[in-house]
């Protein structure tokens, strides 16, 4: 029963982590760029968080965005950790992984069937 209840959502399901996603990318950009604490060595981090996070939002370039996503928390983590710095003081390192998680998921699934890339035949 489960099973033919989903066999036909299945293009659905990148939907709900893509809008996810995309919300808290755009959210931690904004919140870099017009927080107190705002480093211009980061500034480039923010907009890449903000345009690609727009961009998993909409679903335009998903695959694009999500790999740039990667590598910026990637790259980010890793001289973070070299630093000895906290990577984000307001989320624990499961939430950082679950992003992680997700991201990769995103690369792998594409956007799915409600997106800008099927509206505009890109794909």
């Amino acid at each position: 029963m489960l099973e033919q209840f989903f066999k036909n959502k299945l293009p659905l399901m990148p939907l709900p982590l893509r809008v996810t996603l995309g919300l808290i990318f755009i959210t931690q950009g904004y919140m870099q760029i017009t927080g107190n604490d705002f480093c211009g060595d980061i500034f480039f981090l923010s907009f890449i968080y903000l345009f690609c996070g727009l961009a998993i939002l909409v679903g335009f370039f998903t695959r694009l965005a999500s790999i740039s996503m990667l590598v910026s928390l990637i790259v980010f983590w890793y001289i973070a950790t070299l630093l000895g710095a906290d990577t984000a003081p307001h989320m624990s390192i499961e939430t950082q992984v679950l992003i992680l998680t997700a991201t990769l998921t995103l690369v792998f699934s594409g956007s799915g069937k409600f997106s800008l890339e099927k509206y505009f035949k890109i794909r």
